[in-house]
């Protein structure tokens, strides 16, 4: 699928939390560096910055000020757009059929939405049982650096 449309999955903001994977976190650093300099269209949900700031507070113990200041770094972001929409019986029916996270099954159903191809930018793996089109960060570093 050709693209120049991505919508970021939560774990692409997380990786620029959770270190703990140089590859993955450097690859995410990278691509970020790439939508600065070249034109895109990114987006996101605010389903999906939701889960950001629930995993940073709740998981990684970061205080509310440094979620706050990390929301804000995204947030400025060149041509990111907050996108929510999607068919919530297409979410449900993904929800219960693939065993997935709720979060997963709308994301799902919202690509399926868009009228221009969108490429889910994502390392979770769950999309891929509900066939939706994904790259990983390092795999887009390298197709878009050409």
């Amino acid at each position: 699928m050709a693209a120049s449309r991505y919508f970021l999955d939560a774990n692409i903001f997380l990786r620029l939390i959770d270190r703990a994977d140089r590859v993955k976190t450097s690859n995410c650093e990278e691509l970020f560096r790439l939508f600065q300099k070249k034109k895109f269209d990114i987006l996101t949900s605010q389903l999906v910055l939701g889960e950001v700031v629930w995993t940073a507070m709740k998981l990684y113990q970061l205080k509310r000020s440094d979620t706050l200041r990390f929301l804000q770094s995204i947030a400025e972001i060149p041509g990111l757009d907050i996108v929510d929409r999607c068919d919530l019986s297409i979410a449900v029916s993904f929800y219960e059929r693939f065993s997935v996270s709720l979060t997963d099954a709308f994301i799902a159903a919202s690509l399926l939405s868009f009228s221009s191809p969108t490429l889910l930018v994502s390392y979770d793996r769950d999309f891929d049982k509900m066939n939706v089109p994904r790259i990983e960060p390092g795999a887009l570093v390298k197709r878009i650096s050409k």
